[in-house]
């Protein structure tokens, strides 16, 4: 009930000038942020660099209620900060995970009432370089100087997360903590899942544990005859356009929603589930023209970058992952070789 209650504080709203979803801008637009507060919980939206050339729009939300102290000999610093890292299913961005945002601050935010705690988290989204607002700086349908060899595969997916995570999500932990939390929980919603469980098999060390959400097992159809590094020739180029029009279409994607959702309610804008944003009536319902998650999936593909990143994903190949297979294979055949208990004690005998 306290959860619940939550959600109907009227909204706090502190922003600045973004740009829009898969615009072409330059890098000063880049440097810009956004940020929302509603009921004391805080969205901000910024940019960060990958390979010192791609802007990545990233989401970053926490509870910016005032410390609670529960004696004079504590300090800010004795908050435990956990760090969060939501990954996102195929053709989305961060803003479809603002309603896990919120339930998951909401819900710490009881817990530490309820047991007098202290535990901060910070929350982050972020959009895939080819998805949501994270492209080129220049888009030409896989023709200009920022797209050239530029390929979007998992490996290209799995390196900026990686890096990601340790530059970003973790240095921001460390800042907010002492203590320096050194790993972070991921949590993978459908292809978020698979780059979750390959980014945790390189990257154990940085990786406290892993949430699967719906996740898929595979990554495009890895199809001959090119390598998905742009520009991309004449055939997977038609071929992707082709497929690329059609699932961006208002009904295919209405069509996927209503399958994917219990009710209507839940992705055509009835409920809000943002931070307060100018969209929202701060009682969060939303409010007409909202348009729902159907129109913010839509806007993710209107670019002019869409098409090309799309024949790329189709035609790349799976992640550079270990064999997972092989290992089993490996761990088995070890676990053979070694003697059983029955055998090493005829062996004393």
């Amino acid at each position: 009930e306290e959860v619940e209650e939550e959600l109907k504080f009227p909204p706090n709203i502190i922003s600045s000038s973004t740009p829009k979803p898969n615009e072409n801008n330059s890098s000063e637009q880049h440097d810009r942020q956004k940020s929302f507060q509603q009921g004391g919980l805080q969205l901000n939206q910024r940019r960060w660099v990958f390979r010192d050339k791609y802007p990545i729009a990233y989401e970053v939300a926490t509870d910016a209620t005032p410390w609670r102290r529960e004696s004079e000999h504590e300090k800010e610093s004795d908050t435990d900060v956990v760090p969060i890292l939501l990954l996102n299913g195929f053709g989305v961005g961060s803003f479809h995970q603002h309603r896990l945002m919120r339930r998951l601050l909401l819900e710490r935010r009881a817990k530490n009432n309820h047991r007098k705690q202290n535990v901060r988290y910070l929350v982050y989204g972020i959009d895939y370089l080819g998805q949501g607002q994270s492209w080129p700086a220049f888009c030409d349908d896989g023709n200009s100087p920022d797209e050239f060899q530029l390929s979007y595969s998992a490996d290209t997916w799995i390196e900026q997360l990686g890096l990601f995570l340790r530059d970003v999500v973790l240095a921001d932990a460390a800042n907010n903590d002492g203590d320096s939390p050194r790993k972070a929980h991921i949590v993978g919603n459908s292809v978020g899942g698979y780059l979750a469980a390959v980014l945790s098999s390189l990257h154990p060390h940085l990786v406290s544990t892993v949430a699967l959400l719906n996740a898929t097992p595979v990554w495009g159809l890895n199809l001959p005859f090119w390598d998905g590094k742009l520009p991309a020739p004449f055939v997977p180029r038609r071929v992707g356009r082709a497929l690329f029009d059609v699932i961006r279409e208002e009904g295919t994607i209405d069509r996927y929603l209503e399958a994917a959702y219990a009710t209507r309610g839940a992705y055509d804008g009835t409920f809000h589930d943002g931070f307060g944003d100018e969209s929202s009536t701060g009682d969060g319902r939303g409010v007409e023209g909202d348009g729902g998650l159907g129109k913010k999936i839509r806007a993710c593909t209107e670019g002019k970058g869409g098409h090309a990143a799309f024949a790329s994903i189709l035609w790349s190949a799976p992640a550079s992952a270990p064999d997972y297979f092989s290992a089993e294979g490996h761990l088995q055949q070890q676990q053979q070789q070694q003697p059983t208990m029955k055998q090493q004690q005829q062996q004393q005998q």
